[in-house]
């Protein structure tokens, strides 16, 4: 009897997909833009710096590494006792160092090959631009199968290859990553160059994501929802969901000399999924968000973020410490470095322009 087992990339397609195909349905989780991504399988240090990378999401640290082990456990476990495996990813940054991480940490599944299926899809007929699985209708998903490709020993040489280079310490590899094809993974090179627009902008020091949010705040986006619909928008591939989108918002909240001000209930939009017993946040449609003038000043590059709030961050395995080291520059597309001592502007902040609510 085929006992056939689905790994997804989110809840959302594991919930339509249980209703519509047979056998048991798993949904996998990791932020693995937000590092560190220390080597090793499985090992104490992965999942202590993971727990921690995903402390903010889960509420702490400990629930963080709770879950991380837990879901490896299931997930090793199951495909041990399955004889067909599915792997269904879609083509957008957050998915692809997932399916990358799976592949090359998970020793059931590398020993489970010749029973193993990708499906990864960027696009499907009547959807040319696929934002996900969950997306689709109860009746798209099953003839999706079909497209299903059997993974090789070839498919895991490559995805050892993409990972090394997504997990390095410095950005170059993501660079040469985007820039070979790879006929077996061919979203790889598209998620390596969305990583390298997640590095701070070599004129304003911000990453692509939070350009997209200020630059939508101070066009007068003034509710949560409402800027989470552009965002998304403004990227070929959207690889965030609502939550991460407020956690970078967050961030450009922070600071003594901070780019947007929140008002509402809270000083900050929930992020953080509430335990059992404790109380729901308060609704994201009680807030309201409005630009500064620093804001204004550092959308026009006067004025780095970095240096107006140099604290240290990941992007993937990458630290950024301070405000000179690796940026991105998205004119010349090519990598470069700033120096350790980029000063901050003496410039006024805090001043909330109210005329760009609306």
């Amino acid at each position: 009897m085929t006992t056939s087992l689905h790994i997804h990339s989110g809840d959302a397609a594991a919930d339509l997909a249980r209703g519509v195909i047979a056998g048991t349905h798993m949904s996998w989780h990791d932020l693995l833009m937000n590092g560190p991504l220390p080597a090793g399988d499985a090992s104490d240090a992965w999942y202590d710096a993971r727990a921690g990378a995903l402390a903010p999401f889960a509420g702490n640290a400990d629930r963080a590494g709770h879950f991380l082990r837990r879901k490896d456990r299931e997930l090793s476990a199951a495909v041990a006792a399955a004889s067909e495996i599915t792997l269904w990813f879609d083509a957008c940054l957050y998915d692809q160092l997932l399916l990358c991480a799976l592949l090359a940490h998970n020793q059931a599944l590398r020993g489970a090959l010749s029973r193993a299926y990708l499906l990864c899809l960027g696009s499907v007929p009547g959807r040319p631009r696929l934002l996900g699985f969950g997306e689709l209708t109860s009746a798209e998903m099953p003839p999706l199968l079909a497209c299903r490709v059997p993974l090789t020993a070839a498919h895991l040489a490559a995805v050892d290859d993409a990972w090394r280079a997504f997990t390095a310490p410095t950005p170059e590899p993501w660079l040469a990553l985007a820039r070979r094809d790879n006929p077996l993974f061919p979203y790889v090179p598209v998620a390596a160059q969305r990583l390298l627009e997640q590095l701070p902008c070599v004129r304003t020091g911000l990453n692509r994501l939070e350009y997209e949010i200020l630059s939508g705040v101070l066009d007068g986006l003034s509710q949560p929802v409402a800027l989470f619909k552009h965002v998304s928008a403004q990227e070929a591939i959207p690889y965030f969901g609502d939550t991460m989108l407020w956690y970078e918002l967050n961030a450009l909240c922070d600071g003594p000399t901070p780019l947007l001000q929140l008002r509402g209930p809270t000083p900050r939009l929930p992020v953080a999924v509430p335990a059992a017993g404790e109380p729901a946040p308060p609704p994201i449609s009680a807030y309201t968000i409005l630009g500064t003038l620093q804001g204004m000043r550092s959308l026009w590059g006067w004025g780095d973020w970095r240096a107006l709030r140099p604290v240290k961050r990941h992007v993937a395995n990458v630290l950024l410490a301070g405000p000179g080291g690796w940026r991105w520059d998205r004119w010349q597309q090519r990598l470069c470095q700033l120096p350790a001592t980029l000063a901050a502007p003496a410039v006024p902040g805090g001043v909330t322009l109210e005329g760009t609510a609306r």
